[in-house]
Order: structure tokens, then C-alpha cells, then sequence
């Protein structure tokens, strides 16, 4: 009877406890990058069947700027010439940093109850997302191949700081999505590229970044995610160069960059990169919409002191488990509100006198209402200097659309 109590109670241990059982995940904190490059003793091409990274030496780091840029000074210098560049201890002092240590305690009683969507690679290529609370994320995600890659949560907002180059002009004005990032370490993104401009900060852990020009993007067959999505990836296997099929990527020129907590890297849209994480890793990314040019004219009144990213009007959020809009433009919305109100006249003069003539303008003003709405409805894939045209003819570029 002792035995069968003792294991009894054994396994009502396996089964209810709140921990994970199992072997914590390699850090990797250690890994060299760029890595050494060195030619095939057995006469392979140099790199084959190994990473991106090893078929060439770098053609130098990503600019380092230790102190702040001003707005203006971040357009010209980098963002109109999409440029990449860290930012040195851009976030150094965000409470996220701090608060969010390494036990996840702060994490688990603050934000466990949150539903978050979490990515599991199985292998590559092969991914799957599925739905949890954060709670069951942290208890899993040192044993088991789970990273987060979600929106950011409106919950989580007011612990991350805003960099200081984006929290004015035209800047503020075209802020698009936050998003977060954390994992155990040793994952490895595809080689791709995002049609909007992309502000990467760690938080904690260590990154490593591969960029390449677009100019090479045939060299990699990268893809478009799909028609007019702005963004897109290579399907090469980025763990495994095959040299003899793609013996290009040895005359591609790279260029690499190293995160620390508080560090951000700048990355233009369309700029392909690959990103690595090493031991406990989080990062948040912003992202804005490209322009042709940008206003600082408000930049040198902003009072002192942090803006967090929930004192932003971004146009993409996460609340209770779904994506979610936290801003209306207010000129597509009257567009909009005017073309139902036309079709609705339009509808009544053909079901009072019929006629294919307000049959055919019905058609019209229904097609060109689609035009306006259905690109905000799937905007995740969509790229937003496109939309924007498809409202704003004539206009400035800017996000068009936002609903």
C-alpha cells in the first residue's frame, strides 16, 4: 500500500505541477560571429552545407552611433538612403529591461493571464502557431522549441520606451505595429526582408544580424510572401548553404551587426537580414510606414522625459488574444462612410425604378468601396505605400487606409 501511495502521488506531481520537466535549452552566449571563414580542405566550396555566413567574410560591421540622432539628422544621413545603423543604449534605461529579469517572475504575475499566439518549429520550414496564455509560454519555452512573435499587447506597452528619433514628425505620425519577440536562444530566422521600416531593441539576451542589399535578391530566390504583400523570404535553408546550387552567394557582399540590451538597429524596408538569438532572448521591433521625406518641425518642442510605446498611436495592437486596431483615420473614414451612403441612394433609386443603368453605377461604387476597404481588412500582408495609393492618388505617401 506504501508503494502504490508513493506512486500515486508521484505522478499527481508530474501532472499538476506549474513547472517544466526536462533539460534547460543550450544559451549558445559563447557562439563567434561573424564566424570564421575558412576554405574546404577536400576541395568543397568554401561554406558548403554550412550556414549563412560562412561562404565569404563580411564586407564590414553596420555603423555604430553611440549618441542619439536627431530626427532630421536620421532621415537624412540614414533613413532616405535606407541605410542600416545601431543605435548604441537607445532603451538602456526602459523599465523592461530591469523588470523583465531572467527568473520571469515579474512576467508570470503581471501579464500570465494575456493570450499570445506562439510559434513551434518543428523543423524547417515548417512551423506552428498556436494559441496559449503567456503563464504557459514562460513555464515552456527553456525546454521546448517555443518562441513568441506576436503584436505587442496594450498591456505590456507602457514598459517599453519609444526611441527618441521616432517620437515626433512625420515619424509618430506613420507608426504602424509593435511587436515582441522572446525566445530561449539558438533560433535562426529565414533571410527576408519587410516592406515597412523596422526598429529592432533587445531587451535582453543577444542578437546577431546578417544584411544583405536588396539588390541580391535573386541570388537567395527570395519571394514574395504574396501579390503586392511588400514583404517577402528566401527558401534557401540558411542552416545548410547548398554551395553547389547556389555558388552566387560566394560574390555576395554582407555586412553584420551585434545587439546588447538596450541596443536598437535600424532597418530599412526591403533590406534582407537574417536574424540569431542567443540564451534568453526579447526584443521588441516598431515599425513605420516609408515616406518620401519627413516633417521635424514639432521634434525640438517635445517636452522631457520617456514616451512609451502606449503613449503612441499605432494602428495595430493586441488585446485579449486578437489583433486590433488602435486608431481610425478619420478622412478614409468619412470617404468611406460617404461611398456607403451613395451606394445606399443608388440601391433605392434601382429598387424604386430598376434599370441596368443604376445597376451598372451601384456596380462601380461598390467596386471602388472594396478597393478602399479590403486592403485594411487583410493589411498584415499588405504593403502600405501600395495601399495608401490606392486612397490617396495624388497625394503624399503615407499609410492611406486605416480603419
Amino acid at each position: 500500500m506504501y508503494f502504490i501511495l508513493k506512486w500515486l502521488t508521484l505522478l499527481r506531481i508530474l501532472v499538476f505541477a506549474e513547472g517544466k520537466v526536462g533539460f534547460i535549452k543550450e544559451a549558445g552566449l559563447s557562439t563567434v560571429f561573424p564566424p570564421p571563414v575558412h576554405p574546404s580542405p577536400s576541395g568543397l566550396p568554401t561554406g558548403h552545407l554550412r550556414p549563412l555566413g560562412y561562404q565569404r567574410s563580411p564586407d564590414g560591421r553596420v555603423q555604430d552611433v553611440e549618441d542619439m540622432p536627431h530626427p532630421e539628422q536620421f532621415y537624412q544621413k540614414f533613413v532616405k538612403d535606407r541605410r542600416p545603423v545601431v543605435l548604441r543604449n537607445a532603451l538602456k534605461e526602459t523599465p523592461a529591461i530591469e523588470k523583465w529579469d531572467e527568473d520571469d517572475k515579474y512576467l508570470m504575475q503581471k501579464y500570465g493571464h494575456l493570450e499570445i499566439h506562439v510559434t513551434e518549429k518543428k523543423q524547417q520550414f515548417k512551423l506552428v502557431t498556436m494559441k496559449m496564455t503567456m503563464k504557459k509560454f514562460l513555464r515552456d519555452y527553456k525546454y521546448d522549441n517555443y518562441y513568441l512573435t506576436n503584436t505587442l499587447p496594450y498591456e505590456m506597452m507602457n514598459e517599453i520606451e519609444l526611441v527618441k528619433c521616432l517620437r515626433c514628425g512625420t515619424y509618430r505620425k506613420y507608426l504602424i505595429e509593435p511587436e515582441i519577440w522572446m525566445s530561449s536562444g539558438g533560433t535562426a530566422s529565414l533571410l527576408h526582408y519587410h516592406g515597412d521600416h523596422n526598429m529592432h531593441c533587445l531587451l535582453s539576451g543577444r542578437k546577431d544580424f546578417i544584411l544583405i542589399d536588396p539588390a541580391y535578391k535573386n541570388i537567395f530566390n527570395v519571394q514574395e510572401k504574396s501579390t503586392h504583400a511588400g514583404s517577402g523570404f528566401s527558401d534557401l535553408d540558411m542552416d545548410m548553404i547548398n554551395m553547389f546550387q547556389n555558388n552566387g552567394i560566394a560574390n555576395t557582399p554582407w555586412t553584420w551587426a551585434k545587439l546588447s540590451p538596450g541596443d536598437c538597429i535600424y532597418v530599412p524596408a526591403g533590406y534582407l537580414h537574417q536574424v540569431r538569438s542567443y540564451g534568453r532572448s526579447i526584443s521588441s521591433t516598431i515599425l513605420w510606414s516609408p515616406t518620401p521625406g519627413v516633417a521635424t518641425s514639432n521634434c525640438d518642442q517635445l517636452k522631457p522625459g520617456p514616451v512609451m510605446l502606449s503613449d503612441a498611436n499605432f494602428i495595430w495592437s493586441y488585446s485579449q488574444g486578437v489583433r486590433v486596431s488602435l486608431q481610425c483615420n478619420m478622412q478614409a473614414l468619412c470617404q468611406n462612410i460617404l461611398l456607403y451612403v451613395i451606394a445606399c441612394y443608388n440601391l433605392c433609386l434601382m429598387l424604386v425604378w430598376g434599370g441596368p443603368r443604376f445597376r451598372w453605377e451601384l456596380r462601380c461604387i461598390l467596386g471602388q468601396k472594396s478597393r478602399l476597404i479590403q486592403p485594411a481588412l487583410s493589411y498584415g500582408d499588405v504593403d502600405m505605400e501600395r495601399l495608401y495609393s490606392l486612397s490617396h492618388v495624388g497625394s503624399d505617401p503615407g499609410p492611406g487606409v486605416r480603419l
